[in-house]
Parts: C-alpha cells; structure tokens; sequence
C-alpha cells in the first residue's frame, strides 16, 4: 500500500522520516494532518536545506520549557 500523505518528497534513511522540501511544506502538513498533537518542523541535519516533522518534547508541551531552551534558537 502506498503513502497516504502525500506531500514529502522522499525519506531520510538515517532518520526514517518523511523529507520536506520547505519549511512552509512541513507546517502545511502538521496542520493537516496533526493538528494540535503538539508536533513541529525542524531541519533534517542530513540533508541540507530539507524538513523533518517531530513531536515537541514534554517539556515545551507541559510549559516548563521552551523549544529555544531545548534546541539553543537553531532554526
């Protein structure tokens, strides 16, 4: 059975993750399909200029941090 989201461009082997072409890409397809599950864009660290969407830690979902204080700024 093929994906049911489309909208990637492809994996991330190292990661297993779809692969975003753009950061708007990647918040298009939270708010489509994740909608208020406390997910997030971030860059893959593999392959430049590309998108990964992950779940935000329970620190920034619970408050007590934020994802700057988690991740140090890096967008």
């Amino acid at each position: 059975m093929g994906d049911q989201r489309p909208g990637h461009i492809g994996y991330c082997d190292t990661h297993q993750k779809r692969l975003y072409s753009s950061r708007k890409q990647a918040k298009q397809q939270i708010r489509k399909f994740h909608a208020n599950t406390g997910m997030r864009e971030y860059r893959c660290d593999l392959v430049k200029g590309h998108w990964h969407i992950g779940h935000l830690p329970l620190a920034v979902v619970e408050g007590r941090k934020t994802a700057r204080q988690i991740y140090g700024g890096a967008r």
